[in-house]
């Protein structure tokens, strides 16, 4: 649980170039859901769509949506 908190931090103060590392967003997207940090794995997940078409993304933020009972931002 610690290591997502610092990733969240270092996330917060140093960023990452949402157009250069797309694939690690989803994979940083995935993990955020399987450990149940709803509003981090949106984040990634919606930093991922906005670089192109991903149905993968696309699909975890539906399923996001729909454990949520809610179509509206988990943000």
């Amino acid at each position: 649980m610690r290591a997502i908190v610092i990733w969240d931090e270092e996330e917060g103060h140093y960023g990452t170039q949402k157009n250069v590392q797309g694939f690690l967003w989803l994979n940083r997207g995935i993990l955020a859901k399987r450990i149940h940090r709803s509003n981090l794995s949106e984040r990634s997940l919606r930093n991922v769509v906005e670089q192109g078409t991903s149905l993968i993304a696309w699909q975890l933020i539906l399923d996001l949506y729909k454990e949520n009972k809610s179509v509206n931002s988990i943000v």
